[in-house]
């Protein structure tokens, strides 16, 4: 089971958080527009995603697979109750910076 480090952090206003963001993130995540209204991810070294422009209350202290983690991609997300990464069909990954 993966556990969530950043998960329950809050922040004063959006400022802060793209400061955080800034200094915490290792990728931003770019991913190809197919309808789906998340486009952005920010994740940390560890996999752990830290905020993603929409659906955060989802995705935000699950965990991607690094490994997996590339341009043409799909985004690979660990499920604990399956106890494995998940692809993700809908979260393709157009670009990273």
């Amino acid at each position: 089971m993966k556990q969530s480090k950043f998960r329950e952090l809050t922040f004063k206003n959006q400022e802060e958080l793209d400061k955080w963001l800034n200094d915490t993130s290792f990728k931003k995540i770019h991913l190809k527009d197919y309808g789906q209204d998340m486009l952005t991810i920010w994740v940390h070294e560890s996999g752990e995603i830290l905020h993603c422009d929409f659906h955060s209350r989802i995705y935000v202290g699950k965990f991607i697979n690094m490994k997996k983690l590339a341009a043409g991609n799909h985004v690979n997300i660990w499920d604990n109750d399956k106890n494995r990464y998940v692809i993700y069909e809908r979260l393709f990954i157009e670009a990273l910076t």
